[in-house]
């Protein structure tokens, strides 16, 4: 005899198979796939002067998903807080309340999804460290 999950049922085994298989390429597109919809959702107008429609949205997001992607090459990537963070972007709708998008900051943090050891500084650029001048500017010639 064959036995039949409840619908319910069925949909939370899909969801399960799909959190575990998740990839970070499948995070990322997932992400900016959110985005995209979040931005004509709830910014219409502005999401309009940028792109015609949310498939052109996504396509701009495919250099920063590359990016994402090498940057964390090697660092220990987090299904389980990927998954959070998509279970939370799903819930919040365009009248979010600040407790709301903290929740989404913090499960978010993209260092907590992928630990590539020490995050870098908030005031640093691309990872690197800026490098303070040595000497005060001189002053350029006037004509």
């Amino acid at each position: 005899m064959m036995r039949f999950l409840p619908i319910g049922g069925l949909a939370g085994l899909v969801l399960l198979l799909s959190a575990c298989g998740m990839s970070e390429r499948k995070f990322f597109d997932d992400l900016y796939e959110y985005t995209c919809e979040r931005e004509f959702d709830c910014y219409e107008e502005t999401a309009e002067e940028n792109w015609d429609d949310e498939e052109e949205c996504m396509e701009d997001y495919e250099d920063v998903k590359e990016d994402g992607l090498e940057y964390f090459q090697g660092c220990k990537w987090d299904r389980k807080a990927a998954k959070e963070c998509l279970e939370i972007i799903e819930d919040l709708d365009c009248d979010a309340d600040e407790d709301e998008l903290d929740d989404f900051a913090d499960a978010c943090d993209i260092y907590e999804i992928w630990d590539c050891g020490e995050e870098p500084d908030e005031d640093d650029d691309e990872g690197t460290t800026p490098v303070e001048p040595t000497e005060e500017p001189t002053e350029s010639p006037t004509e």
